[in-house]
């Protein structure tokens, strides 16, 4: 299993995955490819449960907040 089968594994509960692009931890390529390959198990058009962003950044919280809100919207609902 590999890291898109498990965020599937999170389905149907939202899930929002922030990555920074200097990332030194995690190489922002693997998550890229990862989110690509959730694309091809679900179809683009299935993907609106979860939320993918690489951001301007370290291993660090994204500082842009529209994201995190638009998932504690969600929840609200």
């Amino acid at each position: 299993m590999d890291d898109a089968e498990a965020a599937c594994l999170v389905y149907p509960r939202n899930l929002y995955v922030a990555i920074g692009n200097r990332d030194a931890l995690f190489d922002c390529k693997y998550s890229i490819e990862s989110y690509e390959r959730m694309q091809t198990l679900w179809g683009k058009d299935k993907m609106d449960w979860m939320k993918f962003h690489v951001f301007e950044g370290d291993h660090e919280f994204c500082k842009d907040d529209r994201f995190i809100e638009d998932l504690i919207q969600k929840l609200c609902e």
